[in-house]
């Protein structure tokens, strides 16, 4: 077989798709960074676009592309080398892993960010300033290599699965410790950040009219985001669960086939669900692409919305 499998092509076809979407959104965050987009929650939205897009193409490595390859396809010769280590393959190994705890720590950190910005009586310019914000990110992307570091320091190489018809990327290095600590943080992640938002849902509840609708809006992809990280982190336990006591292979076969749905969803949601909640971020996309179109009609539309506009 020399062609990719459909379920490849579908992937690559709307992971790209969102790539660009996504790509477009944090343009034009950061081109009204000093205007209407300029709250915290657009930082970490940014930061959070490199972190996905990272682990996105990241998994062609370590994930699809392998898993993808049978050994008669053309690629194949890219990962049959059998048990030989390559040194670069643990790094992007070792950093699969390391999404896991970043993506899980970036939605707590956004239930956190909407809680204090809005619910707590603090001064949220000196809790999110422009330098607590990129400290906070970079321990939450590095202290995971004090967990995963032996990956990068041990072989890893690509091993051919017949049950699968494709490559998985194998490591020597002690998996079962590494995940039982992923496990119990993605757990206590989940709980925290259920608390912060159960915590904003009572305050948006009691605070309706003085909340403005662009914050609550804001409010809401929070709350989209923490139920895709459950559904992430239900999937994951159910795969290494039915792997570990005897596989039920009907069980095991479907949450195999959603992981790299779900995994997509983690990764892109935001851009969607920013698009969905904040009319602002709407209307900035539509003025993009009509400023392509037509200059004159976008003049026409400004003046017909007037300055009505407000943030959401």
């Amino acid at each position: 077989m020399d062609t990719f499998k459909p379920a490849f092509i579908v992937t690559l076809i709307y992971g790209l798709f969102s790539v660009v979407l996504y790509t477009l959104i944090v343009f034009i965050i950061i081109r009204n960074k000093n205007k209407n987009l300029n709250s915290s929650f657009f930082t970490i939205f940014v930061i959070g676009y490199f972190i996905n897009l990272t682990c996105f193409f990241n998994s062609y490595v370590t994930l699809r592309l392998p898993q993808n390859t049978c050994k008669d396809c053309k690629l194949s010769f890219l990962f049959s080398t059998g048990k030989e280590s390559t040194f670069p393959l643990g790094i992007f190994y070792a950093i699969s892993i390391n999404m896991a705890f970043i993506q899980s720590s970036m939605t707590l950190l956004i239930s956190i960010n909407r809680y204090t910005t809005f619910l707590m009586v603090l001064d949220k310019d000196k809790i999110w300033n422009h330098k607590i914000i990129p400290c906070v990110t970079l321990i939450i992307i590095l202290w995971p290599l004090y967990v995963t570091y032996p990956v990068i320091f041990n072989p890893t190489y690509y091993m051919y699965y017949e049950s699968i018809t494709g490559y998985r990327t194998k490591t020597e290095a002690e998996l079962t410790k590494m995940l039982e600590i992923l496990n119990i943080f993605m757990i206590t992640v989940a709980v925290l950040s259920a608390i912060f938002n159960t915590l904003s849902w009572r305050g948006l509840r009691q605070m309706q009219n003085v909340i403005k609708k662009s914050e609550k809006a804001l409010i809401y992809t929070t709350f989209i985001a923490f139920a895709i990280q459950v559904i992430a982190i239900v999937d994951t336990l159910i795969i290494q669960k039915v792997s570990s006591t005897g596989p039920n292979a009907n069980i095991l076969s479907i949450a195999q086939f959603f992981q790299t749905y779900v995994s997509d969803l983690l990764t892109f949601n935001q851009p969607y669900v920013i698009i969905f909640c904040s009319s602002v971020v709407r209307k900035e996309l539509r003025e993009l692409f009509l400023n392509r179109i037509d200059p004159i009609l976008v003049v026409n539309t400004l003046k017909s919305q007037g300055n009505t506009a407000t943030l959401a």
